[in-house]
């Protein structure tokens, strides 16, 4: 359930970073550690989606706007033309953010393996073995349900 860079506009995109984000900051345990690690499959990724304007957008709105630590980024299976577009994004982050962020690529279980040294099992979403479903547009509904 991934947000589509190719219909959505920046500003659209930008806006569910921030939803997400104030979301997450609803867990008593996240807004009490103010920590969040983003963990994204990178492996359907194409390089027709790239949008530095979105990259761009979203980068100089969201650092230092919530109280928020971004603990880490796991980019998963990273296609080759990322690493170009890593040298972009890089550079809309702070240093510190981008120290931050690891590329894992290989096996399903080497990826699960490299995660779990840093994160706890019942942490992990279901794309790599976790309990944590990731279904964007099940839990927005929901959400919505909810009236959050």
């Amino acid at each position: 359930g991934n947000l589509c860079r190719k219909t959505a506009g920046s500003v659209d995109q930008c806006r569910a970073c921030w939803y997400l984000l104030h979301a997450a900051l609803e867990d008593p345990e996240t807004a009490k550690t103010c920590s969040v690690v983003i963990i994204a499959a990178c492996d359907t990724a194409k390089f027709s989606e790239f949008n530095s304007e979105f990259d761009r957008l979203a980068f100089s709105s969201l650092q230092g706007a919530l109280p928020v630590r971004v603990a880490a980024i796991y980019l998963l299976y990273v296609p080759s033309f990322f690493k170009h577009a890593w040298a972009v994004l890089s550079t809309l982050m702070t240093a510190k953010i981008s120290s931050r962020a690891k590329m894992l690529s290989g096996t399903p279980e080497a990826v699960r393996i490299s995660l779990l040294e840093v994160i706890n099992a019942d942490m992990l979403p279901q794309e790599v073995g976790g309990p944590i479903a990731s279904d964007v547009k099940e839990w927005v509904q929901q959400r919505i349900a909810e009236g959050n």
